[in-house]
């Protein structure tokens, strides 16, 4: 149920100290100093995944560069902005950050907007949270900082681990030898965050709790807080009636049926969800229960739980309701819900050119996202320029990226492009082996073209009866067209309605 919240952590400390982490200043470069080329990107898919993947490794000035080189590519301006403000605040370029996301705000349309306005909020948070930090950030000792860095390595070894015991076991030697770097240096903010998060995920609240009234001396949490980890700490402390002072110290425990149905009753957002999921199932020994199933589940969803929200959005049948699930639940960064959004807009019968381009909008953002199922639809989108300008070059190198994933539409679709000259150089002879490739892999419109190539010798050698076999298993999966032609070409002498 908790979910793995120390690698995100990790990845923001530059903001939240001065000197940010060890890898993330090293990419930070000084003022004026000479920083190496970035090669620019041939088409946004590709930009916006490099600067993200950049960004992601803590290579910011490399993630900079890939965001401006998306700015100046067709298609994707509000993408790249958005990106640079991300990368600039990461960079503690607060100014510069509001300046590319007002840049972005003149690009988006409405919907865009809302999404826009709670990431300003962020960018406004962190700029605060390093004043802050300035202010109270000690400089460390040599001894303190080889403590520091030690500590950031029991870190990562911990997210590193495969097996949950390894992780606790490292994660509890952090929450030990950490102890000693707090006392050395008690406003040091970063130490007190991950000491935050590791109490929380070994189920020892009490350690968590003293960490976040540390950080609330430091000025560095909002009042009420705004970081879903510190609401829960202050929801617990609530629950078990602590103060300032912190009277209880007793652990956690670990998570029973029990403590989540008690946490699942004070509100807890994610304890809802897995009670709901529970009666959806049957399982716990509750009784199966639709009933109950949506109750917990709408509640959790109405407490801001975005895998809630996007469940809710699959529940309903009512496909304005749905929209507005997996909107809010996309707004929030889900990719799944961002995928689904954008099906739904772009599946509605009475979707114009907007909502055709809202689709497209939610599709990258998905596929940003990590959702690589939606590649071939945004590929489609560019092939026929729904919703987005014509590129069918941008489509051939997106059918690309799904064919390696295995989707055999996309790989049809290539074997279509290359014969046809389509969007990459004709081709037959790799049009015609792409076709297999994707008829061995079941897809029937394949088989059934592959069978016309045999026909007529396109790309292959004429083979009547190879042909015979791939129009066949296309039409006994159902492809009508496939059917007709095997009535023209005599399936009595080919056997198929006798077989039938």
């Amino acid at each position: 149920m908790r979910a793995r919240l120390l690698p995100a952590f990790i990845a923001a400390l530059a903001v939240l100290a001065p000197g940010g982490s060890a890898k993330a200043s090293q990419d930070a470069s000084p003022a004026g100093a000479q920083v190496a080329p970035v090669p620019v990107a041939s088409d946004w898919a590709q930009a916006c995944a490099r600067a993200t993947e950049a960004e992601s490794a803590g290579r910011l000035e490399e993630a900079l560069g890939h965001a401006e080189a998306a700015i100046g590519l067709e298609g994707a301006k509000l993408e790249g902005h958005v990106l640079k403000a991300f990368v600039l605040a990461r960079l503690q370029r607060f100014d510069e950050a509001r300046a590319a996301l007002a840049a972005a705000h003149a690009l988006a349309n409405d919907e865009q907007a809302l999404g826009l306005k709670s990431m300003g909020a962020t960018i406004e948070l962190l700029a605060k949270q390093g004043a802050a930090s300035t202010k109270s950030k000690p400089s460390l000792s040599p001894e303190s900082a080889a403590l520091w860095a030690k500590l950031q390595a029991i870190v990562e070894q911990a997210d590193k681990a495969e097996l949950i015991e390894d992780r606790a076991r490292l994660l509890w030697s952090f929450l030990k030898q950490s102890e000693e770097l707090v006392a050395q240096a008690p406003t040091f903010a970063p130490v007190q965050v991950v000491r935050c998060m590791a109490a929380v995920e070994v189920d020892s609240p009490s350690i968590g709790w003293t960490a976040f009234l540390r950080l609330k001396q430091l000025g560095l949490v909002e009042d009420p807080p705004r970081d879903a980890l510190f609401a829960r700490l202050q929801l617990e402390a609530a629950r078990r009636g602590w103060d300032g002072q912190l009277r209880a110290s007793r652990p956690w425990g670990q998570w029973t049926k029990d403590s989540v149905l008690e946490a699942a009753a004070f509100g807890d957002p994610e304890a809802l969800e897995a009670v709901g999921t529970w009666y959806d199932l049957g399982q716990c020994d509750l009784p199966k229960s639709a009933e109950e199933a949506e109750k917990h589940l709408r509640l959790a969803a109405e407490a801001g739980l975005p895998t809630a929200q996007f469940r809710m959005g699959l529940r309903t049948r009512d496909t304005e309701a749905a929209k507005g699930w997996h909107r809010r639940a996309a707004f929030q960064g889900d990719p799944s819900a961002q995928a689904v959004l954008g099906d739904l807009l772009a599946s509605d019968p009475r979707a114009d050119a907007k909502a055709k381009a809202e689709a497209v909008g939610w599709w990258r953002m998905a596929a940003l996202g990590g959702e690589t199922r939606v590649r071939g639809r945004l590929a489609r989108a560019y092939f026929l320029g729904e919703g987005v300008a014509r590129e069918p070059a941008i489509a051939v190198e997106l059918w690309r990226l799904a064919d390696k994933d295995g989707d055999s539409a996309a790989t049809r679709m290539l074997g279509i492009c290359a014969l046809t000259g389509e969007g990459m150089q004709y081709d037959a002879p790799s049009g015609a082996y792409l076709l297999g490739k994707a008829a061995e892999r079941g897809d029937a419109e394949a088989q059934y073209m592959l069978g016309l190539c045999h026909l007529a010798g396109h790309g292959v050698e004429v083979d009547k009866e190879l042909a015979r076999q791939w129009i066949e298993q296309a039409a006994l999966q159902g492809s009508a067209r496939a059917k007709e032609q095997l009535e023209r070409l005599g399936v009595l002498e080919w056997g198929f309605a006798a077989r039938k």
